[in-house]
């Protein structure tokens, strides 16, 4: 039995700090200064800021707070540093014709946010098994699984989004009103990062990956000819789920802000198949002290498939319960996705070298493949090679010893 772990963590380098509520407010009043605008800043904002005032109701409108939040938001939305863990479990054993590997495996690792669905889970197994099945014939097999679980937020991290609003816009407006709602004042700021990431969904991915390769291979038919069939399967399947909620951001009084509206349900199921056939044969032969040849004949078939369904729903009655039939019938989408193809190719490479000096190879190869246009499918492509090793010459030896091998 084997066990090994890894535990660890990261954090973003170079990363700007916000600036102070006050350098800010400084700042802002400075830039409508220069374009010839009055300030945003009045002389009693600026003394509330230095006095730690939280938040004032607005004298012109009393739906309405006037806020001075000085909470860093990106201390309270975004981890100091992810943390991550990586175990694995493997046991082997075995005999001269019987030999197995059996692993497992977990990875976990934290998103860059502190609340909300942000995370990555990963399951995986292996087994391998060799067989010698007779005195000419063994098995080899790889077979694996991987799970992998991501939970994300329904809003995007980059471009101008969750990212974006936190670190770029306006400090002032604080994630919540004095009431504890979703504040809905400052329109796209750093509290509508808060509130998609709290309430506004998810937007969550479910992969399961299988891959299998099996050979058999058949060795001294005769003598210096090996046989191999190897199959390849590659198995995978998707689901994604997306649940945009409408969010409701407040003034002092009503609702002001709206987020995800309309709310919109959207699941996707995707399943990937490819299979892929060789069939090879190599023999060697020496004829003497000096010659040696090489031949390879092999044929080989691939073929993939991909279909994928899609469907969303906006409009739901609930906005607590995503479900495809609670959409509005007019706006739902449906749609399917199929991708096909596939690949054959014959193939046989020759080798004869005299003495390990004097090299010739000639290969060559049919292609055929589904992904052009009929009429053009089909290639054959000769290739031939001629070499020389001249640090095996005596001569070349004794004049040019520095070298300890060179090849033309």
């Amino acid at each position: 039995f084997e066990y090994s772990n890894q535990v660890g963590f990261d954090w973003a380098l170079n990363v700007p700090k916000r600036l102070s509520l006050m350098d800010e407010a400084l700042y802002a009043n400075l830039g409508r200064a220069n374009s010839g605008l009055g300030p945003e800043y009045s002389d009693e904002d600026l003394q509330r800021i230095r006095d730690g005032v939280e938040y004032v109701i607005n004298p012109v409108d009393t739906n309405r707070y006037i806020y001075y939040n000085q909470k860093d938001l990106v201390k309270q939305l975004v981890r100091d540093r992810s943390y991550m863990q990586n175990h694995n479990l493997s046991v082997r054993g075995g005999s001269d014709k019987l030999s197995f590997l059996i692993s497992l495996g977990y990875y976990n690792k934290q998103g860059v946010f502190k609340i909300g669905p942000d995370q990555l889970q990963r399951y995986n197994a292996r087994i391998n098994l060799t067989a010698q099945l007779t005195s000419k014939l063994s098995l080899d097999s790889r077979i694996s699984y991987t799970r992998e679980n991501q939970d994300a937020p329904v809003s995007a991290t980059d471009g101008n989004a969750l990212l974006y609003q936190v670190y770029r816009l306006r400090t002032r407006w604080p994630l919540l009103t004095p009431e504890g709602r979703l504040n809905g004042e400052g329109g796209s700021s750093g509290n509508n990062t808060y509130a998609q990431l709290r309430d506004g969904g998810y937007n969550n991915r479910n992969r399961n990956y299988f891959d299998g390769v099996f050979t058999f291979r058949l060795a001294n038919v005769v003598k210096g000819l090996q046989l191999r069939a190897i199959y390849g399967v590659q198995y995978r399947l998707e689901d994604r789920e997306r649940f945009a909620r409408t969010l409701e951001l407040w003034n002092r009084v009503r609702p002001s802000f709206f987020l995800n509206n309309p709310n919109v349900f959207e699941i996707t199921r995707g399943t990937r198949l490819n299979n892929n056939i060789q069939l090879l044969a190599d023999y060697n032969i020496k004829i003497g002290n000096n010659h040696n040849i090489q031949l390879l004949g092999g044929y080989q078939w691939e073929e993939g498939r991909f279909s994928s369904v899609f469907s969303s729903a906006n409009n739901l009655v609930s906005n607590d319960l995503p479900a495809l039939n609670l959409g509005n019938d007019l706006t739902k989408v449906n749609n399917q996705t199929i991708e096909t193809f596939a690949y054959q190719s014959y193939f046989g490479r020759a080798n004869y070298s005299f003495s390990d000096k004097y090299l010739f190879e000639a290969t060559l190869r049919l292609d055929e493949s589904s992904r052009l246009a009929p009429g053009n499918r089909r290639r054959v492509f000769p290739a031939a090679s001629v070499g020389w090793n001249l640090h095996r010459e005596n001569w070349f030896a004794k004049a040019l010893p520095i070298f300890t091998e060179f090849k033309l």
